[in-house]
């Protein structure tokens, strides 16, 4: 038997409970073959956040150019985005 789902009202929106991760632009479209960007981090906790935060804006930036290709390599105290050659296949 499926459950049931109720329509509630006056429920208050919980509070954020984390921001939003603001790395900046990106000059992704910028950057020649081989380019490579730095974005430093302080913290493990940081560098989680914000590698996921660029590897999603890569991905998003890659599926309206083609053409484009990066990798997103996490080093000590940064994350570093590589404009590298298209893979074949992709």
């Amino acid at each position: 038997m499926a459950h049931k789902i109720r329509i509630e009202k006056g429920v208050a929106l919980p509070e954020r409970i984390k921001k939003r991760e603001v790395i900046g632009d990106l000059p992704l479209a910028e950057m020649a073959l081989f380019d490579s960007i730095s974005i430093p981090v302080k913290t493990a906790e940081e560098m989680q956040r914000k590698v996921k935060n660029l590897r999603t804006r890569v991905w998003r930036f890659k599926k309206s150019h083609p053409d484009f290709d990066f990798t997103v390599v996490k080093g000590v105290d940064h994350i570093r985005i590589y404009r590298v050659e298209k893979r074949r296949g992709h």
